[in-house]
């Protein structure tokens, strides 16, 4: 394991967080706590996308609790 990547604290390996202005969730992969960054994971759509973020753009959530992934709203008329 690389030292300068935590597993300590909220952003541990394992952790389900979210952008705090929204999106799906994600699971945290990495925390280099040196530079403050969290290297997530995420899966939306039947697609996986991953991204390297700054913990003061991430909230811990709870994907059962917050509704599990989210989806856009749906219009009338249009099939989603």
């Amino acid at each position: 394991m690389n030292p300068d990547r935590s597993d300590e604290g909220a952003f541990k390996r394992g952790a389900v967080v979210r952008l705090k202005s929204g999106g799906p969730p994600m699971t945290v992969r990495w925390h280099v706590a040196d530079s403050d960054q969290v290297f997530c994971h995420w899966f939306f759509r039947g697609r996986d996308g991953a991204g390297t973020y700054y913990s003061e753009m991430l909230e811990v959530c709870d994907p059962l609790r917050d509704g599990g992934v989210e989806s856009p709203p749906k219009k009338p008329g249009i099939a989603v």
